[in-house]
């Protein structure tokens, strides 16, 4: 059974550690144990300079969700990729 994981990353550079992940997975061929790979955001409209801006906000910065079944191997592929600190939790 797959769980989810939080992985915490540099704020600022969770988009960037999700795309390396997903070609980590297309690369190794890790579609068996990881399910999926999620930045949680949803579009917030701001007006500047008197106009309306739609702009997408993270729900959690510096967070990236994981969705998969863990394993040793996986824990230091994931926890070696360049701006990730860590697993949050224990």
């Amino acid at each position: 059974m797959k769980n989810w994981y939080i992985v915490q990353t540099f704020s600022g550079f969770e988009q960037k550690v999700a795309e390396t992940l997903k070609d980590l997975i297309k690369t190794k061929e890790l579609t068996e144990n990881i399910e999926e790979v999620l930045v949680p955001m949803h579009e917030v409209t701001e007006v500047k300079r008197g106009k309306r801006v739609q702009r997408k906000k993270k729900y959690f910065p510096g967070y990236v969700l994981i969705k998969m079944d863990m394993d040793n191997q996986l824990y230091h592929l994931i926890k070696g990729i360049k701006r990730v600190s860590g697993f949050l939790g224990t």
